[in-house]
């Protein structure tokens, strides 16, 4: 098998569970097969502004974060990391939102 296989084959079994609809504020909701630990489906957001497209889980990914405890602000320790992590990959965080 070829890895240009592999990612078909991958993106043609997922995207039977993924739907997309547009919001009344412009953006469109993914709904992706991904579940968080509770069950729930991951959903991102996507909005073209000018030359480019802003996607981003309003908060999500923070504010479950904070349900389990875990408040980047408590610790300068802790604020370093998310930093890091989210940088390395190239996911910019602005007021809790990734």
């Amino acid at each position: 098998m070829k890895c240009d296989e592999i990612i078909s084959a991958y993106f043609e079994a997922i995207k039977e569970g993924v739907s997309c609809k547009p919001m009344p504020n412009g953006r469109l909701s993914i709904v992706l097969p991904f579940l968080y630990p509770d069950h729930d489906n991951v959903e991102v957001f996507v909005k073209e502004n000018a030359n480019t497209v802003i996607v981003s889980d309003l908060g999500e990914t923070m504010r479950r974060l904070d349900m389990i405890g875990l408040d980047t602000h408590t610790s300068a320790t802790t604020a370093y990391q998310v930093e890091r992590i989210s940088g390395g990959l190239q996911v910019s965080m602005e007021d809790g939102v990734l």
